[in-house]
């Protein structure tokens, strides 16, 4: 149920600003929030939809990538 709050929250407040620069501080702010609200087999997956989604356009940017190795770190793989 948390996982959920926080989710949803995310969402609303990435809708809610329109630089790219604070939408990637909402991202960092919900990765932390899950990082200590969801266990490690849930941050996996949640690893594992980003992926799937920065390569669904058939290419992974070096910023989605950049970004998806910070939430490695965000979420304790190092």
């Amino acid at each position: 149920a948390e996982r959920a709050v926080v989710v949803r929250w995310a969402i609303a407040e990435f809708k809610r600003w329109s630089s790219p620069v604070e939408k990637l501080l909402c991202a960092r702010e919900a990765a932390d929030q899950l990082a200590h609200s969801v266990d490690k087999d849930m941050l996996r997956q949640v690893l594992a939809d980003l992926w799937r989604i920065a390569g669904a356009d058939g290419h992974i940017a070096p910023e989605e990538q950049a970004f998806i190795a910070e939430m490695v770190q965000r979420f304790g793989f190092h």
